[in-house]
């Protein structure tokens, strides 16, 4: 049986059209392993915020919103980058997208 790691399951949830692209290169790029749990960390701050009383909650939120909607777009434009490249993500070498320099 094949485990998930939660980091990566949220992304593939997110962006299901391309979950091969996604595991392949996860699972080939310690940069984009980053990228996923950033992602992640992100999005469960957003969930604490939503559920919280504190004053502060809804300008954390915003914040929150914020900074997930600009990972979304880095791993978005990433991934698209490197299908326009034409770049085989299932290679282990992925040193030409700009994600992993």
């Amino acid at each position: 049986m094949t485990v998930i790691q939660p980091s990566l399951y949220i992304l593939l949830e997110l962006f299901p059209q391309r979950k091969e692209a996604i595991k392949a290169l996860f699972k080939n790029n310690k940069s984009c392993k980053m990228l996923c749990e950033d992602y992640r960390q992100c999005a469960e701050a957003l969930q604490h915020w939503n559920q919280s009383l504190d004053e502060d909650a809804p300008a954390r939120m915003q914040e929150y919103r914020a900074l997930l909607q600009e990972l979304e777009d880095e791993i978005s434009q990433n991934i698209n980058y490197a299908s326009a490249i034409g770049m085989d993500v299932s290679i282990s070498n992925l040193r030409l997208c700009m994600w992993f320099a």
